[in-house]
């Protein structure tokens, strides 16, 4: 669990967790669980009144955990779920690492379109979540508080504070539904929408491919990709998640066939919206 360190304020590290976040705490440690990330807190400093941590490289954690915390780990199947975060707190501030899977992604997505800045907007996950019905996929959660609305030449993301939706959860889903409706009439063809077993759509190639996640019961974390020619009533699976599949595509790697001939365009950048 090593990285680059910044310091931090309280807020902003609890804030890392996501809305009405819950503290589990545990002896010298404290898990934060929250819809966008769990974080984990080290008094650090010499015993007796620290844990002898002096740095993430001396961090290991160790069962027993709490039990929203052995409930988290159960339900993505791995020892630490995508969007762990771990903190160290100290008289003088906190200090705060980014550790793995969706946050280490989200860094190579953004370097791989030479974007150095960051999203202005803190979403309301709490009001997505229930307009959307599941809770989005870290990964996504990632993206758009890193990015702000934009697009990467042909390719765009829906995010959820462009214009079109005001703002208004309910909203942006309700239109990201409508933009799918009508393939709904297309015989043998995948059902859109934000049902187990639908596909609902998080993103576009120049209005020609719909890139969609392919809804299950399962955690959202664990939904795989399709990207959907509605036109010529085809589509490609994609085995992983929205921003693997955006760093295939964009990277020009040959594991999106249907989405091959961005290699022209490559490299590209982000640009945000004015």
């Amino acid at each position: 669990m090593s990285g680059p360190w910044s310091v931090v304020t309280e807020a902003e590290v609890l804030s890392r967790a996501g809305a009405q976040a819950q503290a589990l705490p545990a002896g010298d440690v404290t898990y934060v669980v929250g819809p966008s990330a769990t974080v984990v807190i080290v008094q650090a400093g010499d015993r007796p009144d620290g844990s002898a941590v002096q740095n993430l490289e001396e961090l290991t954690l160790h069962e027993p955990f709490p039990e929203g915390i052995e409930a988290r780990r159960a339900a993505y199947g791995v020892a630490d779920e995508p969007s762990l975060r771990c903190a160290i707190s100290r008289r003088a501030g906190w200090k705060d690492v980014s550790v793995t899977g969706a946050s280490a992604t989200v860094d190579r997505l953004a370097a791989l379109v030479g974007w150095n800045g960051s999203s202005p907007y803190r979403p309301d996950w709490s009001s997505l979540q229930v307009a959307f019905g599941h809770q989005f996929p870290a990964d996504f959660r990632q993206y758009v508080e890193r990015f702000p609305p934009g697009a990467f030449d042909f390719v765009q993301v829906f995010h959820p504070y462009e214009r079109d939706y005001s703002e208004d959860s309910t909203v942006y889903v309700e239109q990201l539904l409508a933009r799918t409706d009508l393939a709904n009439d297309i015989e043998d063809y995948y059902r859109f929408g934000n049902n187990p077993g639908e596909l609902f759509a998080w993103g576009t190639v120049n209005g020609e491919f719909e890139l969609c996640w392919e809804l299950t019961t399962r955690p959202a974390d664990t939904w795989t990709c399709v990207v959907a020619d509605i036109r010529c009533r085809t589509g490609e699976r994609y085995p992983g998640g929205m921003l693997d599949l955006l760093l295939d595509a964009l990277g020009g790697t040959g594991r999106v066939s249907s989405l091959d001939y961005l290699r022209e365009v490559l490299p590209t950048t982000f640009e945000p919206y004015s």
